[in-house]
């Protein structure tokens, strides 16, 4: 089975041009961590060594835990964490 985890972050070529052009953006470098984390995971789960598989798994819950509180109290970018969250400038 092949599973594909993406970042909702929208076109960064796009929010890159803005950004240029000094207007506010909201590209999730956050979104990138939480997708690395879901492949970390399914690698974690066919991972033949029991004790790594734990290892790793505990990993990603513990930072996937940290990171989504991130989002819930509006310190991750707006896409993720809503009107009241973080331009990109201002995460960077």
């Amino acid at each position: 089975m092949i599973k594909e985890f993406e970042a909702s972050h929208g076109t960064v070529a796009d929010l890159f041009h803005a950004h240029l052009r000094g207007e506010e953006t909201s590209l999730n470098p956050l979104g990138m961590a939480d997708a690395l984390l879901s492949a970390m995971n399914h690698a974690a789960e066919i991972h033949p060594d029991l004790k790594s598989r734990e290892q790793i798994l505990n990993f990603t819950k513990t930072l996937k835990t940290a990171l989504h509180n991130t989002f819930r109290y509006s310190q991750g970018t707006r896409d993720m964490s809503g009107p009241k969250g973080l331009t990109t400038e201002q995460v960077s």
